[in-house]
């Protein structure tokens, strides 16, 4: 059976092959859509090739998948990268990075709220401050 668009984007990434591997995934992703984890790929290769605005709009979609299949830890991860993403783009002037670090820390809390176990070594989000590694 021939490798899909899909296949031969996740090999290129996995080979460390950004321009292909984002040419496939984009390619893929027009063709009929993709995962939530494929979409984290891709945004991973935008980034790596400096399409910063690209691999926001990438992560911010598959935060969303995230949201929509009830996968709190892939939606927290996605929301943890776009706040630092952000912060790095200097994107506090629209407002942005405070509303996803509010989802962050909705997402996190909803984690550690699940755990049974104590949380040692986590993050906390504080209002103003962004993130801050703890323990």
């Amino acid at each position: 059976m021939p490798a899909t668009t899909l296949d031969l984007g996740r090999s290129a990434f996995f080979e460390h092959r950004w321009n292909d591997a984002l040419a496939c995934l984009a390619r893929a992703d027009t063709e009929g859509g993709l995962p939530p984890q494929d979409i984290e790929l891709v945004a991973s290769v935008a980034m790596l090739l400096g399409r910063e605005s690209e691999g926001v709009a990438y992560l911010t979609r598959a935060h969303d998948e995230y949201v929509t299949v009830g996968d709190i830890a892939g939606a927290a991860r996605c929301a943890a990268w776009l706040v630092l993403y952000l912060m790095n783009l200097g994107e506090t002037a629209r407002g942005r990075r405070r509303s996803v670090a509010h989802s962050v820390r909705h997402y996190l809390l909803a984690v550690i709220g699940s755990c049974r176990h104590g949380v040692s070594g986590g993050v906390l989000m504080g209002e103003t401050s962004g993130l801050r590694r703890t323990g």
